[in-house]
């Protein structure tokens, strides 16, 4: 079974690529530029992973992070961000990882793997 992922980010052109490259990676993706939709979308669908930003004009991702705590505490967060302080913010909002930016769609897997590990292949 592909592992479900859910991106969050309000640049869209970070957004399109990160959601491309897991894809192609075999990951099962859907993105949203807004933190608000994606609480939204947590509600209707389920997901195995949430990846987001930290810096979002509607919602910061460390806000996000925590009503996806609150609504689903076994749902692991991975915060993202250009900003230093990401590490300290993902440990206080109980982020499972915290990413520097810039990231590859290759450091974006390998912290979903630390998460989930990929099933072996048949």
């Amino acid at each position: 079974m592909m592992t479900r992922v859910l991106v969050v980010d309000d640049t869209d052109m970070l957004l399109r690529a990160i959601v491309r490259g897991l894809a192609r990676l075999g990951f099962s993706v859907e993105g949203s530029s807004s933190p608000v939709k994606a609480l939204e979308m947590l509600t209707f669908k389920k997901y195995d992973v949430v990846v987001s930003d930290y810096q979002m004009p509607e919602m910061n991702g460390d806000e996000l992070c925590r009503k996806v705590r609150e609504a689903a505490p076994a749902l692991p967060v991975i915060l993202m961000s250009a900003n230093l302080d990401v590490f300290k913010v993902a440990e206080e909002c109980g982020a499972a990882i915290a990413l520097l930016k810039p990231v590859t769609q290759n450091d974006v897997r390998d912290a979903i793997h630390k998460l989930i590990p990929p099933s072996p292949a048949p």
